[in-house]
């Protein structure tokens, strides 16, 4: 699978809803895919954000995650790239 390509949904990371963001146990992730990971005690009381890959638990507020800086200055910059928000298909044979 390509670096320029969310693990978790198989979208292509882009500048605009799906900047790639580094957690601090290292997982690079889209920003949307990010907000999916959040845990909530409750309703009304967010709780932090639970890596998929390792299961690690990380107490931060979304928006303080930050954006990997060595996948995101390398993005393609073609308008198909950033913008394309098809799943990527993958080769099953």
């Amino acid at each position: 699978m390509s670096i320029f390509i969310c693990e978790s949904c198989e979208r292509k990371y882009n500048e605009v809803n799906r900047k790639p963001l580094s957690l601090p146990c290292g997982h690079v992730f889209c920003e949307e895919c990010i907000k999916s990971f959040k845990v909530n005690i409750d309703s009304n009381t967010y709780k932090g954000i639970k890596c998929p890959s390792d299961n690690i638990f990380h107490k931060m507020n979304i928006k303080k995650i930050p954006v990997c800086a060595q996948i995101f200055a390398n993005l393609p910059k073609n308008s198909e790239m950033e913008y394309d928000d098809n799943i990527n298909q993958k080769n099953e044979n």
